[in-house]
């Protein structure tokens, strides 16, 4: 008996190993990059691994460059169009860790959450007024896009920043989110694929805004007759103009390479984006079925809006990738070790800091165990915080 005990202790030893291998390294998604041209999609998953086996200055040297990358004059006033399910939280963080360090204005919600509006852009009506002898810095809660009602109460020079994600996975995230009724209310064990045959059965293409229904083009304001009769030419022509409003649009599944396209548009330190996931969408002993492809075609005659925004700037950061050149590609190996050193760190959860020596593309920095704190800080407290510092602590 005490044999068979240590056994099982043995074996709940090496599944909890696996589980925490997984959790971390995300060995899984070697999907995700299918997307991307061969250029880049050589071979990321051994590309990480090799960063993992190299200390940093290893990495410096290997690049052998000691020039400093010219940086743009860091950009300070943006909004970032927040999408429900798409890494949005993890994203979101980023943009406010940032405002907070330098007492930068937030655009918050009257309502005491993290949403300005779920239905409507911002208004007099949704938004509080910024501090007395100050301006709106950053826009970066939940509303929907509107290019004229934001620029009238964001400074001139505001850089505007969106995200998405492939329709699918943010299909997925939203299911096991917000456990929608119209999907649940569904009889028999099979829900997905009975909603996907007959997606009208359960939300109307009228239903514009239901969060079963292209919610990615509803929240960058899609017009509501496109979600109708999905005109392909008239969806092509609304991709155009938001291509000409939008400075860049993050794509969530290349989060890193998304990021570091960022951080040069916007002039930013290595620092300033580093982070760790939040909501990440991973469960404990919660996996995602293997879909047929029958399945996914399914949901892609059903969310042709989303699609059709996916492919768009998923084809513009590829673009962009391209044209930044082989320097782009040591940026990314070097951010993928220094994202894995601090990812380490914070764990550990010791009351030290982490030195990062200074490289081509930023100064030296310090973390510290706020730094980690902060990085995974729920945004309802984090806007909480902030919404403390701006009208009550003054």
């Amino acid at each position: 008996m005490p044999r068979f005990g240590s056994r099982i202790r043995f074996l709940t030893l090496i599944v909890l190993v696996y589980i925490l291998w997984w959790l971390i390294f995300d060995a899984s998604g070697n999907e995700k990059y299918a997307g991307l041209p061969n250029y880049i999609a050589v071979d990321h998953n051994r590309f990480d691994q090799y960063c993992m086996r190299k200390r940093n200055i290893d990495i410096l040297e290997e690049i052998g460059s000691n020039e400093r990358q010219g940086r743009n004059p860091e950009a300070r006033h943006i909004v970032f169009l927040k999408v429900h399910k798409a890494a949005s939280s993890t994203v979101q963080n980023i943009f406010m860790r940032f405002g907070a360090v330098r007492n930068l204005v937030f655009m918050l919600p009257k309502s005491n959450s993290n949403v300005i509006s779920l239905t409507n852009s911002v208004s007099e009506q949704n938004v509080l007024h910024p501090p007395i002898g100050r301006r709106y810095d950053i826009l970066c809660c939940h509303v929907i896009y509107n290019k004229s009602a934001m620029q009238t109460i964001m400074p001139k020079d505001t850089v505007y920043v969106g995200l998405v994600r492939h329709p699918f996975g943010q299909f997925l995230s939203t299911i096991r989110y917000f456990h929608p009724k119209e999907f649940f209310n569904i009889s028999g064990p099979h829900k997905l694929k009975t909603f996907l045959y007959n997606p009208t059965r359960y939300v109307q293409r009228s239903a514009v805004g239901n969060f079963l229904n292209n919610r990615m083009a509803y929240e960058f304001n899609f017009p509501h007759f496109l979600f109708v009769n999905k005109n392909k030419s008239s969806i092509q022509t609304y991709l155009r103009k938001l291509e000409k409003e939008f400075h860049m649009v993050l794509v969530a599944d290349f989060l890193d390479e998304s990021l570091i396209l960022m951080r040069r548009l916007l002039g930013w330190q290595l620092k300033d984006i580093i982070h760790r996931r939040i909501n990440d969408g991973k469960y404990w002993f919660t996996k995602v079925p293997k879909m047929k492809t029958a399945i996914k075609e399914l949901h892609k005659q059903w969310a042709a809006l989303d699609y059709a925004l996916y492919d768009f700037f998923n084809k513009r950061l590829s673009e962009k990738i391209k044209s930044e050149g082989q320097d782009f590609q040591k940026e990314l190996l070097y951010f993928k070790r220094i994202q894995r050193d601090v990812e380490s760190f914070c764990l550990r959860n010791v009351n030290e800091s982490m030195i990062v020596h200074a490289s081509p593309w930023n100064d030296q920095f310090e973390i510290t165990d706020l730094d980690c704190l902060y990085m995974i800080i729920g945004e309802e407290v984090f806007i909480q915080e902030i919404r403390h510092r701006q009208y009550v602590q003054r």
